[in-house]
């Protein structure tokens, strides 16, 4: 009996002991922290402190800076101007020969070409022609060419805007055979490019699309999942390789993604489908023409896909140009919606004036 009460009395000494222990381990380790924290804090708040330092530092220096540089300017010393006959340069006189014409549009009233009210005028005398584009009413512009010598009409065209807004010519000039024209819409301030491209005798220019990147359905709103691809030309006709990439058949994390590719024919500022090509998997982030190879012979073409998989297919023209061509039904497109350009037969009348008006 005395021995258990012994044992036990020992027992209850250990548990009293870890107790203590454990009470002063877990004192230990809260002051600790306690400390830290109290380091932490301050090694913040000297951070804070230098920072303001340094930020007071740069402002002083800078304010200097800016001192020293003011002086500096005082320091300069500007140079006398004297006014005398020896010293005295007359400025250069115009003494070029400023051709100007008068112009009469049937049903227009006559205008010269140095009126602001007229448009924009190229002119180019080592090539004999000149290009204007005449601003008609409020959403029309004739755009025409004339030789510069014997003023005699060489072809024209109309643009118009479809919704009735207000246009004028912004920009004009010819390079190689092309005409670029760009035309500001006042309403909203917004630029319109228009690029034309001549014929092989270089007697009528036709509208492409400048800006290549864009398609718009009937409404005038734009279709991103529609690409142009690249442009074919085919007896003066113009075709269009359009790509068709639907990006939700994909999953996200998937790095390929099918595509239709299908060839278009240009008509003013529409398209409409001729034949579908093929339809193949490719990488999401390839550039679109790096997966087309076009080959033109005489005859036909011959359009290569460049994905995954190769695919080929080979047009005759008579496909697509003459009395046996057979288009398919499909969507129409445009490249230039709110802007319509149309051949015109305006009878347009030139005079030739040497010198200014």
């Amino acid at each position: 009996m005395y021995g258990k009460i012994k044992y036990m009395m020992y027992m209850s000494i250990f548990l009293i002991l870890i107790f203590f222990v454990l009470l002063i381990i877990t004192s230990s380790k809260q002051k600790d922290k306690e400390l830290k924290e109290i380091i932490e804090n301050q090694r913040l708040e000297q951070q804070v402190e230098q920072n303001n330092k340094n930020i007071t530092q740069e402002a002083i220096q800078v304010k200097n800076d800016q001192k020293q540089e003011n002086q500096y300017q005082e320091d300069i010393v500007q140079p006398e101007i004297i006014n005398t006959e020896t010293n005295s340069i007359e400025p250069n006189k115009d003494t070029s020969k400023n051709d100007s014409y008068e112009i009469t549009v049937e049903n227009y009233p006559k205008i010269n070409t140095n009126s602001e009210e007229f448009g924009k005028l190229y002119k180019n005398d080592e090539e004999n022609i000149n290009i204007a584009a005449q601003i008609l009413d409020k959403s029309k512009i004739l755009l025409y060419s004339f030789s510069t010598d014997d003023c005699i009409l060489k072809w024209q065209t109309l643009i118009s805007k479809t919704d009735n807004k207000k246009i004028i010519p912004k920009h004009l000039e010819k390079e190689n055979n092309n005409i670029y024209l760009t035309i500001k819409e006042e309403e909203t301030n917004k630029d319109i490019f228009l690029d034309f491209e001549s014929d092989a005798e270089g007697s009528n220019y036709t509208l492409v699309a400048k800006d290549t990147d864009r398609i718009y359905d009937f409404s005038g709103k734009e279709i991103k999942s529609i690409k142009p691809v690249q442009k074919i030309k085919i007896n003066n006709n113009i075709f269009y390789i359009i790509c068709y990439t639907n990006m939700n058949s994909a999953p996200s994390y998937s790095k390929n993604i099918m595509r239709e590719f299908y060839l278009y024919k240009q008509q003013n500022s529409s398209l409409k489908m001729c034949i579908f090509l093929f339809k193949g998997l490719s990488k999401k982030d390839v550039l679109l023409n790096e997966l087309i190879t076009v080959n033109q012979e005489n005859n036909y073409i011959k359009v290569r896909y460049n994905g995954l998989n190769s695919i080929s297919k080979i047009i005759y023209n008579s496909q697509l140009i003459g009395q046996s061509a057979k288009y398919q039904n499909g969507p129409t497109f445009y490249l230039h919606r709110s802007i319509n350009v149309e051949k015109s037969n305006y009878k347009i009348n030139i005079n030739k004036f040497e010198g200014k008006q």
